[in-house]
Parts: structure tokens; C-alpha cells; sequence
């Protein structure tokens, strides 16, 4: 993969970020297991509808630079649980 389309991904990622944990700190009211669950699951779904629905014009820009939707909701996923892996672990 070239170095484009691996920054092109964390963009991506980096911009549903704070949708995601917005909405996942209200499960850390319930435990920090809850938070890592909602962060991973839930609050990632949220992140992409919202994105849906006000930014779907952004799609075309990773579409025209060689990524679809599937590659970038599955990138943010693979990161979100790798993230909840490693601060569980810790």
C-alpha cells in the first residue's frame, strides 16, 4: 500500500474520532469496559452514519484517490478494535 493511501486512511479515521468518542463517553459513566465496547462497536456506526448524512460529498475524494467506502469503514473498524485490544491488555 503507498504512503498516500495509508494517510488518505488515518484522515479518514481521524475524522470520524471525535463523533466516535462523543458519543462513547457515556458509557464510560458505566465502566471503562462499556467505553472500550461502545468505541469499538456503536459508537464507530454512529460516527458513519453522521458522516452520511452531513459529509456524503466527501466519499467522491477517497473514491477519486483509489479507496471506497467499504476499505475506509473497514480500516476505522480494524483500528478501533486494535485500539480497545491493546488499552484492555494494558
Amino acid at each position: 500500500m503507498c504512503m498516500k493511501k495509508t494517510l488518505l486512511f488515518f484522515e479518514y479515521y481521524k475524522s470520524t474520532l471525535p463523533i466516535n468518542l462523543g458519543f462513547s463517553v457515556i458509557g464510560l459513566m458505566q465502566g471503562a469496559a462499556v467505553f472500550l465496547t461502545l468505541f469499538s462497536t456503536i459508537g464507530l456506526f454512529t460516527a458513519i452514519l453522521f458522516k452520511e448524512a452531513f459529509n456524503k460529498n466527501q466519499y467522491y475524494f477517497y473514491y477519486n484517490n483509489g479507496l471506497n467506502k467499504v476499505q475506509l469503514i473497514s480500516f476505522c473498524f480494524i483500528m478501533n478494535v486494535l485500539i480497545s485490544i491493546s488499552i484492555t491488555v494494558l
